[in-house]
């Protein structure tokens, strides 16, 4: 099975508004649970818009999960989709990051579709997984990384869903009945 940590605060708005053009309670437009029906709620988002050349940080606390004792299966995913006012498509991009309080153990940079929401995942490597000190202190921060300064393209970064997935929280072994084997010469 595995756990979902989504968010439940937002730490730092900067300029990011959810679909009703406000900053209050960012964290609710965007913590659709991936096992729900639907799994997923693209009619309420968050954006950035980029138009002037500058990254635009929002940053998101998690609900807490239990340690799942292995490195396997730590995943962040961003549903995300771009629009843009001009001409030419301008290369947006979102950088995902992954951090531990303020100590930052991943990230990965995607470019979301012009055309429809598409997921972007940042898959952490072992020692990354290993690097997590307390699941009860996950932190989602993404980042608009705008077009090319001074080009007049401008776009919007929207994101509908965020989470951060790892395994369940294995069982502890038992040690009410330990086992072993007595094997005799005959």
């Amino acid at each position: 099975m595995t756990q979902y940590a989504r968010p439940d605060s937002t730490e730092a708005a900067g300029v990011w508004e959810n679909s009703n053009a406000n900053q209050t309670d960012l964290e609710t437009y965007i913590d659709d649970d991936p096992e729900g029906d639907p799994a997923f709620d693209d009619e309420d988002y968050i954006m950035a818009t980029d138009n002037d050349g500058v990254v635009l940080t929002v940053k998101f606390g998690l609900s807490n999960v239990s340690d799942p004792n292995n490195a396997a299966n730590h995943n962040v995913v961003v549903r995300a989709n771009g629009t843009f006012g001009t001409t030419a498509v301008p290369d947006l991009k979102v950088e995902l990051y992954l951090s531990n309080g303020s100590t930052k153990i991943a990230d990965h940079t995607f470019t979301p579709s012009y055309s429809a929401f598409d997921s972007g995942v940042l898959r952490l490597s072992t020692s990354e997984a290993d690097a997590i000190s307390s699941y009860d202190n996950l932190q989602i921060w993404l980042s608009l990384i705008p077009a090319d300064p001074g080009t007049g393209d401008w776009g919007n970064g929207i994101v509908s869903q965020a989470y951060f997935e790892c395994d369940d929280a294995g069982a502890a072994p038992s040690t009410d009945n330990p086992a072993f084997l007595l094997f005799t010469g005959m």
